[in-house]
């Protein structure tokens, strides 16, 4: 089993006390695995007492948080597992976060979460073209019993090269690339979808941005001449957001955000408000695209090559196209509402608080997964048209 890591996952480190939003205040549930729930009973000393006394041992053995926060987080911020008995006392949970790992096949990728702040820090403000590290090779096994399809997997795995490849090329707008990418992905997903396997994998072999973009003029055009997604870019805009504001959510925060989002950019206002905000936004902050190049290339590196086990490919490019128009829009607010400053820090917490919210539960994964099949705001010539309206402004 081969390990691979982004170029800059070594350099995370936990910043502990120093972090604003810590991830033990969170307000997720913290799972805690069997081995150490069972280590935990026989702790006899009275930290072993306090530690039985708060945790939930039905189902899942998990924390009983104080209020949103872990019972262990004490008055610095500052873990009181880790104080009185080490880190080796840490369940696996607490151990990782915010790394995440994902098997396909023979190989395994690890990464760090935008859930963490100092995770997003070293993602978004990385200056390096994203590229793969091999971390270590072990005698591991693949996991059996599993879905993965590998038929399906080693196109996608060359796919996914391109793509994260095309995200850093200069010289072709950002929304243009999101547009090929989806593009691509739409017919892959066609293929797939008549168990074309060999048709898929030609598609992604011979993947280029120039031929994809002439594709999705083509759809566009068609569109046009047949008038579908004519409906107003604020109407679509909205319906985009709505279906955010409808997931779950850890803090009351987020969807009141996303309520201020709809109201402030998309109720009242003609479509072509919007657009001037978005393309003097997009200008004013043209010289950090870099900034949601790696935003971009976190979702793809993360989420696409699942897809090589429930065969939704289209639907990883609608998660990675989705967020950005959320995050997007979440942005453009915060630049009206602070007179049209917008700091990188604005920025990163943005992205943190999305992803901790979105990213984060596993059943708005899913509920968003569903929504890309099933409501016309994520079809995928919907989505197309959106990102040609923000192209101008690329």
């Amino acid at each position: 089993m081969k390990t691979y890591v982004p170029h800059y996952y070594k350099k995370f480190t936990c910043i502990a006390s120093s972090c604003k939003d810590n991830c033990c205040m969170g307000g997720w549930e913290i799972e805690i695995d069997q081995e150490t729930a069972a280590r935990y009973q026989k702790i006899q000393n009275s930290f072993g007492g306090r530690l039985r006394s708060a945790i939930d041992m039905e189902d899942t053995p998990h924390f009983r948080l104080a209020g949103k926060k872990c019972p262990f987080l004490n008055h610095e911020n500052l873990c009181e597992i880790f104080i009185s008995l080490g880190s080796d006392a840490l369940c696996s949970v607490c151990e990782q976060f915010p790394r995440y790992s994902e098997y396909y096949g023979n190989v395994k990728e690890t990464g760090l979460g935008l859930a963490c702040e100092e995770a997003a820090r070293i993602i978004i403000l990385d200056r390096e073209p994203f590229h793969l590290e091999l971390l270590e090779e072990s005698g591991e096994m693949p996991i059996a019993g599993g879905e993965y399809d590998d038929k399906l997997g080693g196109p996608l795995f060359l796919l996914r090269g391109k793509f994260l490849e095309l995200v850093h090329k200069s010289g072709t707008g950002l929304f243009k690339k999101l547009q090929a990418m989806l593009q691509a992905c739409y017919m892959i997903q066609q293929a797939v979808n008549k168990n074309d396997y060999g048709a898929a994998a030609e598609l992604c072999e011979t993947f280029s941005f120039d031929g994809a973009y002439d594709c999705v003029r083509q759809s566009l055009d068609q569109a046009r001449t047949e008038k579908s997604g004519a409906f107003p870019l604020n109407e679509r805009m909205r319906a985009v957001a709505e279906v955010f504001l409808s997931l779950e959510t850890l803090n009351v925060s987020f969807p009141e955000t996303v309520q201020h989002v709809i109201s402030r950019l998309h109720e009242g206002q003609p479509d072509s408000a919007y657009r001037s905000w978005s393309a003097e936004f997009l200008k004013m902050t043209g010289s950090r695209i870099c900034e949601y190049e790696n935003l971009i290339n976190y979702y793809i590196y993360r989420y696409f090559m699942k897809a090589a086990y429930d065969h939704d490919v289209v639907g990883k490019m609608q998660l990675v196209t989705a967020g950005l128009l959320m995050v997007h829009d979440m942005e453009i607010a915060r630049w009206l509402d602070f007179k049209h400053n917008f700091t990188v820090q604005d920025r990163l917490d943005i992205v943190h608080v999305f992803s901790r919210e979105v990213e984060y539960s596993e059943d708005n994964i899913m509920a968003l997964a569903e929504e890309f099949i099933f409501n016309d705001a994520f079809d995928v010539i919907t989505l197309l048209s959106l990102l040609e309206e923000l192209s101008s402004g690329d």
